[in-house]
């Protein structure tokens, strides 16, 4: 009784808002009270009335939030960062912004001592002499801790750095994040997606490759057509 006393009241209010400011502030108002209720989503049962001070709005139970990150694209300054790399020499720090002034492949993947990253890396590093020519440094990131990239560097003679991202912010600020890495076998939370991000010497992204598939590589004939035209 009282909720219908109360849902009576509420279209008479919306009736005396259309007929004295009209359709215009009508919409406005609806539009207003919908984005509120999104704002203002709370847990209980699906089709639950929660009575407002002037509105009365529908909640639904248990949204799921999906990551909404979006990829850094083509023409956007590469965000810098400052990443924790392993050497023999102890701890060192790379930082984008150093790089200034020359051209940066950027190899996101998801695991070190996998075969398919082990394999990307290791032809990478097999043909440094090309992405040398071309006025190019080559990082390889990952979540994997500086301790565990250094034995994988060493094992596999991979011959440039390969970067700790280990809390996971940078993969995050590219866009190349696992929500859920092979989700129902592993169900592995925060991986990074292998990427490929070509950034030229003023800190511009060239050329940005996500790949949602970890079996996938990027298109190294794309990267090196992006770095033959910024030379």
């Amino acid at each position: 009784m009282l909720l219908s006393s109360l849902f009576v009241s509420f279209l008479l209010s919306l009736l005396r808002i259309v007929h004295f400011g009209g359709y215009p502030l009508f919409m406005s108002l609806i539009k207003s009270s919908f984005v509120r209720s999104l704002r203002s989503v709370q847990r209980e049962p699906y089709g639950k009335i929660h009575a407002g001070k002037s509105i009365y709005l529908f909640s639904i139970h248990n949204i799921r939030r999906k990551d909404t990150t979006m990829p850094i694209t083509v023409g956007q300054n590469a965000p810098d960062f400052a990443l924790k790399t392993k050497t023999p020499e102890g701890a060192a720090t790379i930082t984008l912004s150093d790089y200034k002034g020359k051209n940066v492949v950027l190899l996101f993947f998801p695991m070190a001592f996998t075969g398919v990253c082990t394999n990307e890396l290791c032809s990478v590093s097999g043909g440094l002499e090309l992405y040398s020519s071309l006025n190019a440094q080559v990082f390889g990131v990952s979540v994997d801790s500086p301790f565990t990239l250094e034995v994988f560097a060493q094992k596999n003679n991979i011959a440039f750095p390969l970067l700790s991202d280990f809390n996971k912010e940078v993969s995050k600020s590219y866009g190349a994040l696992y929500g859920t890495f092979v989700p129902g076998v592993w169900d592995l939370q925060g991986v990074s997606k292998r990427s490929a991000f070509v950034i030229d010497k003023e800190g511009v992204v060239q050329y940005a490759e996500v790949l949602d598939n970890a079996g996938e590589l990027p298109n190294f004939s794309k990267i090196e057509e992006t770095l033959k035209s910024l030379n």
